[in-house]
């Protein structure tokens, strides 16, 4: 994921912050180390997101001329969410003013992971655990925290604990018994944007899956009896 325009968030600029991959949409304007607005919703993003960007702004008395940059949450999640939040992110930057403001894109599992060493502060290792598709879950162990794997519902029986639970949508299957419930709402880390290795730049906002589904091109044939 490189961009031509900015390979580091500048402090100095606000950037529009865009996460639409879990049940809780949100977004935040960062500048300088700090949110200088924050909103959340558990809300369809079709709903929520273009509402929460102008909530922010108005919580900041800024327009959206003073946005110098978006920071984007590319998933594993919420397929529609992500790909609505990157739409609005290449749809802003086609226009004059945005052409060249960086765009930079984080995983969820990663971030939220980096959240739980920073507020939880957990002794031992520890596994992040989010369904994925309908029969199998996405799993990020903290020892490997840039790895993300799709894992088998029986594989979350051998995890040891803590494990927590990150709801990214509508729940299919319950967690394992004993999981810890955790959100990706950054409200109160601001610094984490700037934590190294969180945020890489990218020139095409998208969706991010573990493994994409593959299409296999349909040939028609006469049937034999």
């Amino acid at each position: 994921m490189e961009s031509p325009f900015q390979n580091v968030i500048s402090s100095d600029h606000t950037h529009l912050f865009l996460d639409a991959s879990s049940v809780t949409v949100q977004a935040g304007l960062w500048h300088n180390g700090q949110w200088l607005a924050y909103r959340a919703a558990e809300a369809p993003a079709l709903e929520s997101i273009f509402v929460l960007v102008r909530d922010c702004l108005d919580d900041a008395g800024l327009g959206m001329e003073d946005v110098k940059g978006f920071l984007h949450c590319e998933g594993p999640g919420s397929v529609l969410g992500i790909r609505l939040a990157a739409m609005a992110i290449r749809a802003w930057r086609a226009l004059p003013d945005w052409h060249e403001a960086p765009v930079f894109a984080c995983r969820s599992l990663p971030l939220v992971a980096a959240l739980i060493r920073h507020t939880r502060e957990p002794e031992a290792d520890f596994h992040l655990i989010a369904e994925s598709r309908q029969t199998r879950w996405n799993h990020l162990a903290s020892t490997a925290p840039e790895t993300v794997e799709e894992v088998e519902p029986e594989a979350l029986e051998a995890l040891t604990p803590p494990v927590y639970h990150l709801r990214q949508r509508k729940a299919w299957h319950e967690p394992p018994e004993g999981a810890i419930a955790i959100t990706s709402d950054l409200r109160t880390c601001p610094e984490l944007i700037s934590q190294p290795g969180l945020f890489i730049p990218t020139d095409a906002p998208d969706l991010y899956q573990v493994n994409a589904p593959s299409f296999k091109t349909w040939t028609p044939e006469r049937h034999r009896a």
